[in-house]
Order: structure tokens, then sequence, then C-alpha cells
């Protein structure tokens, strides 16, 4: 009798262990909060002349000289927003056309009520990132303005991930802000140095040609 019980505890325990292991996994705890309800509609935009009829170039140091600003985008109408969140756009920039590679975002600022602006100084960061220094050189970069709806820290794509408020394609030149460059001449015996700034080079401060190997003349 007392090995029918132990058999019996034995097999109702087993049993026990297997339930709990058929039993489903608690549920992960939920990653974001649920998204703001908008509709298409809720938000519009219209990208700015200067993206539009864009200049043959974009010289960012025009910009720059004046007040930093370059006008993207009007921000129209926002409606049906929930408490709490806010529009935010970005200016992005690669210097391929699929933006596989090499994407800086910049923030749209909404200075003057709802007149949206990048800052020509972080385009230019961005297009020195890209493609170096070189301010005497154009190059093409592709742009694009996603627009974003953030609630309690998280961003959220408004209308879809196709959906932007303008996309193409610019030819820039960058900020000259001066730079140093150091060598050596072809003999070594001193370092010597070309100063380059706002677009023009300075005197050489020593004379030959090191492109063709001659001594510079305070060595010779």
């Amino acid at each position: 009798m007392k090995k029918i019980s132990i058999l019996l505890l034995s097999a109702m325990a087993l049993g026990a262990f297997t339930a709990c292991d058929d039993a489903p996994a608690e549920p992960p705890m939920q990653s974001n909060p649920q998204e703001p309800v908008l509709t298409v509609g809720d938000i519009t935009s219209t990208p700015s002349l200067f993206l539009t009829n864009p200049p043959a170039v974009v010289n960012l140091a025009d910009y720059a000289a004046d007040n930093g600003l370059i006008p993207v985008l009007t921000r129209d109408e926002v409606k049906n927003l929930p408490a709490g969140a806010e529009v935010k756009y970005y200016f992005q920039i690669s210097p391929v056309a699929d933006f596989s590679k090499d994407v800086k975002d910049i923030n749209v600022e909404f200075v003057d009520n709802n007149q949206g602006y990048v800052d020509a100084n972080r385009w230019n960061e961005a297009q020195i990132a890209f493609f170096g220094k070189n301010p005497n050189k154009v190059h093409t970069i592709y742009y694009r303005i996603p627009v974003y709806v953030t609630l309690d820290g998280t961003e959220y794509r408004y209308d879809s991930t196709d959906y932007y408020v303008s996309k193409g394609q610019l030819d820039v030149k960058c900020i000259d802000t001066g730079f140093v460059i150091y060598f050596r001449c072809r003999c070594l015996r001193r370092s010597r140095i070309h100063i380059f700034l706002q677009g023009y080079r300075s005197s050489l401060l020593h004379q030959g040609s090191i492109a063709a190997g001659r001594r510079c003349r305070p060595c010779e």
C-alpha cells in the first residue's frame, strides 16, 4: 500500500513539473508606448523656395556670413496632435542617392514661427565629413526631409516610411574656414608651410618648385 502511495505521489509530482514546462512563457514587456494616432493630412508642410528652385551651386559660406540659417520648409498646419507630443523634422543628407550609407541628420529649427531652417555650419560639418575640406570643389549631395512625432521620449514616423516633405539633390560648396598644410621640401633640411585662408593661397614661405623636386631657395 505504501509503495502504491509513493508511486502515485511521484506521478502527480511529475505531472506538475510537466504542466509547468508546457505553460506559455510570460509575455515580454511592451517596448514602446502606443503610437500617436494621426492620419494623413494632420501635419502639412511646404518646402521652401530654396529647395523648389535652388541655386545652381549652394555656397554654404554665403549663408554662414549672413545669419547662418538656410530656409527649407514652412509648417502649414498641425492638428489632432496628442497631448505632450511634438512635431520634428530632419534634413537628411547623403553623398549617395539611395541613402544606403553616410547619412547625416540635421535638425530643422523653427526660429520665426512656422519657418523651418537648417544651420549652414552644421551642414558644412556634414559636407566636410563626406568630401573633405576643399572649398573650391563642388560636390553633389542628396537630401530628404522626413517628419516625426515625439511623445514620451519616443519618435514615431509620420504618415509612412516613404513620405518626405521634400527630396532631391543639390550641388554644394563647403565653407573655407582656413587651414594649414605642413610638408617638407625635397632637401629635407627644414619644414615649410603653406597657409590657406579665405580661399586664396598666401605667399609661399619659400621659393622653388616642390612638385618639380627642386631644392627650395633658402636651402640652396
